[in-house]
């Protein structure tokens, strides 16, 4: 990558142009990326996602399974917390609180020498979920929706412009 930027000439009259060198910067990260990184689209970051989570329950009070979601941009508009609220069904005035989204794979991704070989196989299969969650989303967040019986939410925006995320609930007493 060093040597890709180390090569770009600038023509001395446009030296101050930020605008120039932006675009030629920004030309050869795609270039780099297109060559040497696989972006997966919105219906493969889908189809991914839905693979790592059959089977997986998210632990709580109450052990819930994990929903893949997508919100298509161009059909519903923008991704608010407020319409995702509304599309989870929870009234207007719902508690909406916001995490880290790391945090929603903190617990659930690390192998204790306690661990069974079943518990081994489930922390990996929620590393590969993890894994393929942070890399194919831009600005993961965070989501809690509720008090008590709450509806956790982990998303992030695909390459494609759509939003992609993990849906569960947990029970907190």
């Amino acid at each position: 990558m060093a040597d890709c930027i180390a090569n770009v000439s600038v023509p001395s009259a446009k030296a101050e142009n930020t605008y120039y060198i932006a675009s030629k910067l920004s030309r050869i990260f795609v270039e780099y990326y297109q060559q040497n990184e696989y972006i997966m689209t919105t219906d493969e970051v889908i189809d991914k996602l839905q693979q790592l989570v059959v089977g997986l329950l998210y632990p709580s009070e109450t052990d819930a399974p994990i929903e893949v979601f997508v919100w298509r941009t161009a059909e519903k508009g923008a991704c608010t917390d407020d319409n995702l609220a509304y599309e989870f069904h929870h009234p207007e005035d719902v508690l909406i609180s916001e995490s880290h989204a790391e945090e929603f794979f903190e617990g659930v991704t690390d192998i204790y020498e306690w661990h069974t070989p079943e518990e081994i196989e489930e922390t990996k299969q929620f590393q590969s979920l993890r894994d393929t969650f942070l890399e194919n989303v831009t600005k993961p967040r965070q989501l809690w929706f509720g008090e008590r019986k709450v509806d956790v939410v982990v998303f992030g925006r695909t390459t494609d412009g759509d939003v992609v995320g993990l849906k569960t609930y947990i029970v907190e007493t």
